[in-house]
């Protein structure tokens, strides 16, 4: 994971802490509570809440990263572990062009 991003994901907790996510013991994608018995949910549903519950600063600067990276490295698939949907790239492109457009002064001209 990138350290700058770090606050955009959820976060990874080791197996030392009672009650911690982690990941299942059977070598799935899925993810469950230290103790519980099956109840897995896949690392991407347990992203999706947790980007739902970010503020909406922290969300849009999530977006505007993965973004960035998304024009820069269109076929990638997956990004800090989290895959890449066709919805979360039309929103992003979306995203960027609005701060592009923003970024310029209409109707003004230098002179």
């Amino acid at each position: 994971m990138n350290p700058s991003t770090l606050g955009w994901y959820l976060p990874l907790l080791v197996r030392d802490v009672p009650g911690a996510l982690q990941p299942s013991e059977n070598g799935g994608s899925g993810v469950r509570r230290r103790g519980e018995k099956g109840g897995e949910c896949g690392w991407q549903e347990l992203d999706a809440k947790f980007r739902r519950d970010l503020p909406d600063e922290a969300y849009v600067g999530r977006l505007a990263y993965r973004g960035l990276v998304m024009r820069a490295c269109p076929r990638i698939r997956m990004l800090d572990g989290v895959e890449v949907s066709e919805k979360e790239r039309t929103k992003a492109n979306q995203l960027l062009q609005g701060i592009m457009g923003k970024g310029k002064i209409k109707g003004r001209r230098a002179g």
